[in-house]
């Protein structure tokens, strides 16, 4: 059956808000949008939804959907970098595959209920992959590869390699790598992620990139709280 929608106002073509339109959707493509007024009187053939305004979904170019269980639990504020990367490392720390699945899963419904259809999201815990794939939301998928000493950098990409071939889900858009930042990708992780960018040219990449005054001042300075923070765990 085929799905109609139906507004009083609707956003056409990323250029155009259309009054008294109506929008017919077949195997979940649009098949055609029309003025609300020639649709016929009987119809009983679609499966009509009505709506005062109709939007194209949103898209969330970063997001860590599997991080969702973490709102309301970080300091906010004027608390400064290294409490509030501890409070993180504390949260992760304890954490299993079932609770990160079910906060991808959160992060994903409340996504949808906002208006958000499209996700570009940063993973690393592998168990946040089959509910992306599972879900309605389409998504770009990156796997982000972390090894702050050369001795975690082998298992890491061993890691990675065995996520790239993971099932991915009907509405995957695309799979990439973040090398997390460049304060924890060492030298031979730095030199294994080249190796593999040059066997794949075409898989995306995307980095965080001096974020926060600390960043800037690790990377100006060679100090700060980062540099505290790793001195504080030996790494």
């Amino acid at each position: 059956m085929k799905s109609l929608f139906t507004a009083n106002n609707a956003w056409v073509n990323g250029r155009e808000l259309r009054r008294n339109t109506a929008i017919v959707v077949e195997n979940g493509c649009i098949e055609d949008v029309i003025s609300r007024e020639t649709l016929p009187t009987d119809l009983s053939a679609f499966s009509v939804h009505k709506a005062d305004f109709l939007f194209p979904g949103f898209i969330n170019s970063h997001c860590h959907l599997e991080y969702s269980f973490m709102e309301g639990r970080l300091p906010r504020g004027d608390s400064d970098f290294d409490t509030w990367l501890n409070a993180i490392y504390m949260l992760k720390r304890d954490l299993g595959d079932a609770e990160y699945a079910q906060s991808t899963r959160d992060g994903i419904n409340r996504s949808l209920a906002g208006g958000t259809t499209t996700v570009i999201d940063t993973v690393h815990r592998a168990a946040a992959a089959p509910v992306l794939a599972d879900s309605p939301i389409r998504y770009v998928l990156f796997w982000e590869v972390i090894a702050v000493k050369d001795e975690w950098a082998a298992g890491e990409m061993g890691r990675l390699e065995e996520r790239f071939a993971m099932p991915r889900g009907a509405r995957c858009v695309n799979v990439g790598v973040s090398p997390h930042a460049p304060y924890t990708v060492g030298p031979e992780l730095r030199r294994l992620l080249r190796e593999f960018f040059g066997k794949h040219p075409d898989v995306p990449a995307a980095w965080h990139l001096s974020e926060t005054a600390a960043e800037f001042r690790l990377f100006a300075e060679g100090l700060g709280p980062i540099v505290d923070f790793y001195a504080k765990r030996e790494l």
